[in-house]
């Protein structure tokens, strides 16, 4: 395993951890202040909006599975894709989702890497 493969791995368990355990504060530390996340059905959020979402329970990510992640890296850039296998509760209602994922990550002064870019593309749901 290359150094950048066990960043990604640490990045991306961190990531998918603070989306589980709905912590807000958590995931706030892993968003650039200018992030967005495109959704698979072309929603936008902001990291404020994101956060606030988390915050409230709106949706809960019950489970949340990464495969087949790659990285590129790019001077002070990294590319992220994957597949992400999800299981969320908006409401009462529950979902299996199945994404693949672009997420940009960018290093920051302080030589952590922060999420600035967050694209969801569905591959199928039921």
């Amino acid at each position: 395993m290359t150094e950048m493969n066990s960043v990604v791995e640490e990045l991306s368990r961190a990531l998918r951890t603070a989306m589980v355990k709905g912590d807000a504060e958590e995931l706030a530390d892993l968003l650039a202040t200018d992030f967005l996340w495109i959704h698979a059905d072309a929603h936008v959020d902001s990291k404020e909006a994101l956060l606030d979402t988390v915050r409230a329970g709106a949706v809960k990510h019950l489970e949340f599975e990464a495969a087949d992640e790659t990285a590129r890296r790019y001077g002070d850039v990294l590319v992220h894709n994957g597949i992400a296998s999800l299981h969320v509760q908006v409401s009462e209602d529950r979902f299996r989702l199945a994404n693949r994922f672009s997420i940009v990550w960018a290093l920051q002064d302080d030589g952590s890497w922060r999420i600035t870019n967050w694209q969801s593309t569905s591959m199928h749901s039921n």
